[in-house]
């Protein structure tokens, strides 16, 4: 996430972290998965101070793709068993939006891969199960910042 911003700051000031750490902040489960509700979204905020985090419901194609239009991603959350198989399974999933035009969206996606293509129309019928929720995820421009970490960069401004 954070190699696509231009800004320094927000590079130098957003941790390195492996899937292993990603895990142990989300509290994920290797069986259950990872709980995707607002105490996920305060940890992620607690530890990983540089980034906003962002629950969202009830979104849409056009809101996820102003969010792509600003150079930030977004985790949608859906169901993927109904979207590969057509049965409601009430277990969510997440990926990460890379990309969406007319008629697809386009994931990073756990369990089916990298840079996946789906068609919106069958993604909406998978989404809405889940209540059409993304997380948003931007830069925190409000991060106190100082000398000790970013040497000369730390008077800079993220505007």
């Amino acid at each position: 996430y954070k190699n696509i911003f231009e800004n320094e700051i927000i590079r130098k000031n957003t941790p390195d972290l492996n899937v292993e750490e990603i895990a142990k902040i989300c509290k994920t489960n290797k069986f259950s998965g990872t709980r995707i509700n607002e105490q996920l979204i305060s940890d992620l905020r607690k530890n990983i101070p540089s980034l906003q985090f962002q629950l969202v419901r009830d979104t849409s194609f056009t809101q996820i793709q102003e969010i792509i239009n600003e150079d930030c991603p977004c985790i949608i959350n859906y169901d993927c068993v109904y979207l590969l198989y057509n049965i409601p399974s009430k277990v969510g999933h997440a990926g990460v939006v890379i990309g969406i035009d007319n008629q697809s969206i386009y994931l990073n996606n756990p369990w089916l891969g990298a840079e996946i293509g789906v068609n919106k129309v069958d993604m909406g019928d998978a989404w809405e199960i889940e209540y059409n929720q993304i997380i948003i995820i931007k830069p925190n421009i409000q991060t106190s910042l100082n000398e000790d970490n970013f040497g000369e960069n730390a008077r800079e401004t993220t505007n």
